[in-house]
């Protein structure tokens, strides 16, 4: 088992994310790159209602199905913008 203070460690791990961060926002860079890409990212992100004004419900078990839907598309939001935030512009003026 290793040290998990050893700077060496630290420093492997740190590279290691970096390198599957740059492979994800590569990854979502070629998803939009197309325009079906980009319509379907932009149909999931209508699915969640990220965009939506208001989620309420009096049902709290609805209110809480809602709110998770509406987590994934602030995730995936963050994720395009972290990529590639033109194409998040293209998409919403209607370059899907």
């Amino acid at each position: 088992m290793s040290d998990l203070t050893d700077p060496n460690v630290i420093k492997d791990r740190k590279r290691r994310l970096s390198v599957k961060d740059q492979q994800d926002q590569e990854d979502i860079r070629k998803v939009l790159s197309t325009p079906e890409g980009r319509r379907l990212v932009w149909r999931m992100m209508d699915q969640t209602k990220m965009l939506a004004p208001d989620l309420f419900s009096p049902d709290p078990q609805q209110l809480s199905y809602q709110t998770g839907k509406r987590d994934v598309g602030v995730w995936l939001y963050a994720e395009i913008v972290k990529a590639d935030p033109q194409r998040f512009i293209e998409m919403m003026t209607g370059d899907r």
